[in-house]
């Protein structure tokens, strides 16, 4: 655990921030491997890997406001 500590510690984020801020990275590199794992044959597999796509990349923007409004800032207390 002490590898945890220096990282939260060298990027000034708590281990809740953290580990959001994670998720959405996962979650981003789910919407590039949609993009290649899948091909495209007609217009019904195009809608369908971009829905995919659309779920991904709200799931991070959901999990980057997390880590955003989860981040402890300088004034307030535990």
């Amino acid at each position: 655990m002490q590898g945890l500590s220096n990282v939260t510690q060298g990027l000034a984020l708590p281990a809740a921030s953290l580990l959001a801020f994670g998720v959405g990275i996962v979650c981003l590199l789910a919407v590039i491997a949609v993009g290649v794992i899948y091909t495209v044959q007609n217009l019904a597999d195009f809608q369908a890997i971009q829905l995919y796509r659309i779920q991904w990349l709200l799931a991070a923007v959901a999990a980057f406001a997390a880590a955003i409004l989860l981040k402890k800032t300088p004034g307030t207390k535990n």
